[in-house]
């Protein structure tokens, strides 16, 4: 069988710790369910935001894990 291509899959969910957690949880069920997918999940924080955060503990935590998605961090320019 011939090797199956790669769909690249870009999300950007809408700053806020709903929107994040979901897009992130629906991005690795995509994962597991079918490999030939690859997701990037571009995180953009809102500002304001600690690193103590809920938004930024649960980033910090899913990058920790080995996950078959990449997350982007990005803050909003002044």
């Amino acid at each position: 069988m011939a090797n199956a291509a790669v769909a690249d899959l870009i999300f950007i969910p809408t700053p806020g710790l709903g929107h994040i957690m979901s897009t992130i949880e629906f991005a690795k069920l995509l994962v597991n369910r079918d490999q030939r997918l690859a997701i990037t999940v571009l995180v953009i924080k809102p500002r304001g935001m600690t690193s103590g955060s809920a938004i930024t503990t649960y980033i910090e935590s899913l990058t920790k894990n080995t996950m078959d998605s990449h997350i982007l961090h990005s803050t909003p320019s002044s």
